[in-house]
Protein backbone atom coordinates (compact mmCIF):
# COMPACT_ATOMS: atom_id res chain seq x y z
CA UNK A 1 0.00 0.00 0.00
CA UNK A 2 0.93 3.39 -0.35
CA UNK A 3 2.01 5.22 3.17
CA UNK A 4 1.68 9.00 3.52
CA UNK A 5 4.74 10.65 4.55
CA UNK A 6 5.04 13.30 6.95
CA UNK A 7 6.95 16.44 5.46
CA UNK A 8 8.41 14.33 2.65
CA UNK A 9 9.60 11.51 5.53
CA UNK A 10 9.58 7.93 5.63
CA UNK A 11 10.05 5.50 8.72
CA UNK A 12 13.43 3.42 8.32
CA UNK A 13 13.21 1.95 10.90
CA UNK A 14 11.42 1.73 14.26
CA UNK A 15 11.56 0.72 18.26
CA UNK A 16 11.45 1.98 21.61
CA UNK A 17 14.84 3.18 21.85
CA UNK A 18 17.84 4.01 20.05
CA UNK A 19 21.56 5.25 20.42
CA UNK A 20 22.28 7.74 17.48
CA UNK A 21 25.61 8.61 16.64
CA UNK A 22 24.60 11.10 13.22
CA UNK A 23 22.22 10.23 10.30
CA UNK A 24 22.53 6.34 9.34
CA UNK A 25 24.75 5.62 11.75
CA UNK A 26 22.23 4.13 14.89
CA UNK A 27 21.83 1.69 17.29
CA UNK A 28 17.90 0.49 17.16
CA UNK A 29 16.18 -1.87 19.77
CA UNK A 30 13.14 -3.67 18.97
CA UNK A 31 12.21 -4.58 22.55
CA UNK A 32 13.75 -3.86 25.52
CA UNK A 33 16.34 -6.95 25.36
CA UNK A 34 19.14 -7.91 23.28
CA UNK A 35 17.07 -7.86 20.16
CA UNK A 36 18.66 -4.99 18.41
CA UNK A 37 19.34 -3.70 15.12
CA UNK A 38 22.71 -2.15 14.12
CA UNK A 39 23.31 0.68 11.04
CA UNK A 40 26.36 1.84 10.04
CA UNK A 41 26.84 3.99 6.98
CA UNK A 42 29.15 2.04 4.22
CA UNK A 43 30.10 -0.47 6.51
CA UNK A 44 29.62 -4.01 5.34
CA UNK A 45 27.65 -5.52 8.60
CA UNK A 46 28.37 -9.25 7.66
CA UNK A 47 32.22 -9.17 7.72
CA UNK A 48 32.46 -6.70 10.91
CA UNK A 49 30.92 -7.48 13.33
CA UNK A 50 29.70 -4.38 15.47
CA UNK A 51 28.33 -4.59 19.11
CA UNK A 52 26.60 -2.17 21.54
CA UNK A 53 28.97 -1.78 23.27
CA UNK A 54 31.25 -0.64 20.54
CA UNK A 55 29.05 2.57 19.73
CA UNK A 56 28.70 3.25 23.41
CA UNK A 57 32.44 3.35 24.42
CA UNK A 58 32.49 5.77 21.12
CA UNK A 59 30.47 8.19 22.95
CA UNK A 60 31.80 7.72 26.27
CA UNK A 61 35.19 7.31 25.29
CA UNK A 62 35.70 8.72 21.94
CA UNK A 63 37.09 5.47 20.85
CA UNK A 64 37.42 4.70 16.82
CA UNK A 65 36.34 1.08 15.64
CA UNK A 66 38.31 0.21 12.61
CA UNK A 67 36.00 -2.09 9.88
CA UNK A 68 37.41 -3.61 6.17
CA UNK A 69 35.13 -3.77 3.40
CA UNK A 70 35.90 -6.16 0.95
CA UNK A 71 34.86 -5.63 -2.70
CA UNK A 72 36.31 -7.10 -6.18
CA UNK A 73 38.15 -5.43 -8.98
CA UNK A 74 39.06 -6.72 -12.30
CA UNK A 75 42.66 -5.41 -13.75
CA UNK A 76 43.86 -6.57 -16.83
CA UNK A 77 41.04 -9.18 -17.55
CA UNK A 78 42.12 -10.83 -13.81
CA UNK A 79 39.76 -10.36 -11.03
CA UNK A 80 41.17 -9.81 -7.51
CA UNK A 81 39.93 -9.06 -4.33
CA UNK A 82 40.97 -5.60 -2.85
CA UNK A 83 40.24 -5.02 1.11
CA UNK A 84 39.99 -1.26 1.95
CA UNK A 85 40.46 -0.10 5.93
CA UNK A 86 38.07 2.80 7.34
CA UNK A 87 37.07 3.83 9.91
CA UNK A 88 33.10 2.30 11.01
CA UNK A 89 32.75 4.11 14.23
CA UNK A 90 34.15 7.94 15.17
CA UNK A 91 32.78 10.57 17.54
CA UNK A 92 30.98 12.99 15.25
CA UNK A 93 30.80 16.93 16.09
CA UNK A 94 28.19 19.00 14.79
CA UNK A 95 28.81 21.52 17.85
CA UNK A 96 29.78 25.32 16.69
CA UNK A 97 31.26 28.22 19.38
CA UNK A 98 29.69 31.23 19.44
CA UNK A 99 32.16 33.99 20.09
CA UNK A 100 32.09 37.56 21.41
CA UNK A 101 30.69 39.36 17.85
CA UNK A 102 27.84 36.30 17.75
CA UNK A 103 29.69 34.97 14.68
CA UNK A 104 30.25 30.98 14.37
CA UNK A 105 33.17 28.85 14.85
CA UNK A 106 33.68 25.08 13.93
CA UNK A 107 34.26 22.96 17.51
CA UNK A 108 37.72 21.58 17.79
CA UNK A 109 38.69 19.46 20.42
CA UNK A 110 40.66 21.36 23.57
CA UNK A 111 39.92 24.92 22.02
CA UNK A 112 37.29 27.69 23.23
CA UNK A 113 35.81 30.59 22.58
CA UNK A 114 39.17 32.59 23.92
CA UNK A 115 41.53 30.83 21.65
CA UNK A 116 39.68 32.16 18.37
CA UNK A 117 40.86 36.23 17.13
CA UNK A 118 38.54 38.09 16.04
CA UNK A 119 39.36 40.19 13.06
Amino acid sequence: YDEKKILGLAIERQGPSMIALAPKNYIIFKNYCDDSKIKLKEVNQKTNKITKDQIVDCINEGKITKCTNMRLGQKNHQMSQLYIEKNGITGIHTKMIVLENQSCCPYMYGLTAMDYSIA
